[in-house]
């Protein structure tokens, strides 16, 4: 199992919050570190370990957790709450650059809801921690949006959908006697404390048989960050004819059963989990406006406040004291259904899982991307945003700079505009020696585990590396992967599909590869295909000697070599200029030169062109000038290709696109 190390703020969130779902976690250890106290968990675990570390005040945090993160046997972080995030952040950045820190944003909190000071100050902590963080995650879509807006890599920011409850079997639908309210939460002024304190003396006043009950920590080592105002604890016995503190109830199946109505007054929520509990439980909801309440909450008859005030939630109580049982009761069956099929700790825990593969198991398995370039500043921004915008980074950029004029000024351009975390491996050719010999010297740089070769005005979209990495993860025999294609003519200013439908696998074996080029008109179009490094550096005629084709004919001798790939989607687009289309029609005396070179230098991969009709460009005229070369090629198999081949190249690009994806699978 990989080790991960969790920081959080106090014993009781792990113990109330996550632990749940964490231990759901597959091939994750995770060692929890919590202030002042061992959380007491339910049972043990295997993925789970707890320890301790001293935190008296904001010294002693840097202190400890600069240990925990020299000794603690992992670079891997996950840190839950802003105090801590803040110090493992500034910690990483000074001494533990190489770490990957995960932050879990759980809510705003009550910095973004206090003075202008205080806003100011709490945008600069966000803006650090999330610069800082490998990743973020959120568990509303609201606070996903919201921090989303503090950082440019909007591919960093994660959901997960709430941190989830376990969920228990609701025997039978209660009916609600609208008598008996709870607060349940901490006893701090951010949970609309004070609020709830002041709506039960208007309540009481109107309606003397209605109940009002609170029950929450006061401890502080318990509420964590937040501090715990000894003044609330005295307006709650100042107050004690109209509510009643039952002290902090742990587990919510000792007090809802009790229950009707659960209050949440809280101004600001991640997602609110006393909420949920509420809802599996069979209880109402009035609740104050906030981005986890609206998300919990939307598409059920529980109540929201439109304005977060004592005036409205008073209003909102009386409405529900009005409603009748039966329709509670079918109320109540709606949240425990919205509970169980979006926030339970099972999909929580599945969702959790996926994160940290696509981060660890994924983002591990590096691509390099060798990007030759020559004098097409036009696309060039576009082409590094496509990069920048992976939701798998490149781990390497491979940049061959092919002998352009402002060489002195072009690497720090592409450091500049290029991610941090992309390493820049830049190569000056001495002189222009073009595409193919660009890119066979920056494949002898390749280091990772998969590469791929970009294209300056194509486009990738932004999951094209994640995606089809994880189709070769998955088939280790594959020399490539490569998908459908959208063809961007700037000519016409119109975008052409192609698809494969003809290729029914995922991975084709070598063996199976006769079948599929015989059979099929197709080219696999080069600016799709993510390669296994180590197979493409093994065995290649990526080489100048192959000509100006030697991108399409090392697809095919990889393919013959170790079969390939197919991932049916559509992840990118091979761009096509003004004139380009008239300049790729190469001479029958360019081919049969090919087939020459081939014959003499590449034998085995002559015969395989030869037995696959894959010389189907070559005019029937030249074949039969050349007969003594090559032997009769010129075969009825060979001229059904050929044909159908000629009307596909004179009709491409000029007939509307449905029309040209129609024909495409005809001549297939």
């Amino acid at each position: 199992m990989k080790k991960i190390i969790i920081i959080s703020n106090t014993a009781f969130s792990i113990e109330k919050f996550r632990e749940h779902y964490l231990s759901k976690v597959n091939n994750y250890q995770f060692a929890i570190y919590t202030p002042n106290q061992i959380p007491n968990l339910k049972k043990k675990y295997k993925n789970i370990q707890v320890k301790k570390f001293n935190s008296n005040n904001i010294f002693d945090d840097f202190k400890e957790l600069y240990k925990i993160m020299e000794n603690g046997n992992s670079s891997n972080f996950i840190v839950y709450s802003y105090k801590y995030q803040l110090v493992v952040s500034i910690l990483k950045k000074i001494f533990f650059r190489d770490y990957d820190i995960i932050s879990v944003i759980a809510g705003r909190g009550s910095w973004d809801l206090g003075s202008i000071l205080k806003k100011f100050i709490y945008k600069i902590i966000i803006r650090l921690i999330i610069d800082i963080s490998k990743i973020v995650i959120c568990i509303n879509p609201s606070d996903l949006k919201y921090f989303k807006d503090y950082h440019k890599d909007k591919n960093k920011f994660f959901l997960l959908p709430t941190e989830g409850v376990e969920i228990k079997n609701l025997s039978k639908m209660r009916y609600n006697d609208n008598n008996n309210f709870i607060f349940f939460g901490r006893i701090i002024k951010e949970k609309g404390i004070v609020d709830y304190i002041e709506v039960a003396k208007i309540i009481k006043r109107k309606y003397p048989e209605k109940n009002f009950f609170i029950a929450g920590p006061i401890n502080q080592s318990i509420i964590g960050q937040s501090k715990f105002d000894k003044r609330t604890l005295a307006l709650m016995k100042k107050n004690e004819k109209h509510i009643k503190y039952l002290g902090f109830i742990k587990n919510y199946e000792d007090i809802f059963p009790k229950m009707d109505c659960l209050i949440s007054p809280s101004f600001s929520e991640g997602a609110g989990t006393s909420v949920m509990e509420a809802m599996i439980s069979g209880l109402h909801i009035i609740a104050y406006n906030n981005s986890g309440h609206n998300y919990v909450l939307k598409n059920t008859s529980n109540q929201i406040c439109k304005i977060n005030s004592v005036q409205h939630l008073v209003q909102n109580i009386e409405k529900y004291i009005d409603k009748s049982n039966i329709k509670n009761i079918y109320n109540n069956k709606i949240s425990y259904k919205k509970v169980l099929n979006n926030f339970s700790a099972k999909k929580v825990a599945k969702k959790f899982n996926t994160i940290l593969d696509l981060l660890y198991r994924v983002s591990n398995k590096k691509v390099d991307v060798i990007w030759p370039y020559y004098k097409d500043e036009k696309f060039l921004d576009t082409s590094i945003n496509y990069l920048n915008a992976q939701t798998l980074q490149p781990h390497r950029l491979i940049f061959v700079d092919d002998n352009n004029e402002r060489h002195q000024k072009l690497k720090k351009y592409i450091r500049k505009k290029l991610n941090k975390n992309i390493k820049l491996n830049f190569v000056r050719n001495k002189k222009n020696y073009g595409v193919t010999k660009s890119v066979s010297i920056g494949i002898k740089q390749a280091k990772s585990k998969y590469l791929y070769i970009q294209s300056t005005d194509d486009i990738i979209y932004k999951d094209f590396l994640e995606l089809n990495v994880k189709v070769l993860e998955n088939n280790q025999d594959a020399a490539y992967v490569f998908s459908n294609i959208r063809i961007n003519n700037l000519d016409n200013k119109k975008k052409y599909h192609i698809y494969f439908p003809f290729i029914k696998e995922s991975f084709i074996k070598k063996l199976d590869i006769n079948y599929l080029y015989s059979n099929h008109l197709f080219k696999i179009y080069h600016n799709t295909v993510v390669f296994n490094s180590k197979k493409m550096l093994k065995l290649n005629i990526f080489k100048d000697e192959y000509g100006r084709r030697a991108d399409m004919l090392n697809l095919q001798y990889l393919s013959m070599h170790y079969g390939f790939c197919f991932l049916n989607k559509t992840l990118s687009e091979f761009t096509i200029r003004k004139g380009q289309i008239s300049s790729s029609i190469l001479s029958n005396d360019y081919l049969i030169n090919e087939l020459k070179y081939l014959k003499k230098n590449e034998n085995k991969f002559y015969k395989f062109i030869i037995k696959n009709n894959l010389y189907y460009e070559i005019s029937p005229m030249s074949l039969i000038k050349f007969k003594s070369t090559f032997g009769n090629l010129v075969t009825i198999q060979y001229l059904s290709r050929s044909i159908k081949f000629k009307l596909w190249k004179l009709s491409r690009f000029y007939i509307n696109p449905k029309i040209l994806n129609l024909l495409f699978r005809i001549l297939n």
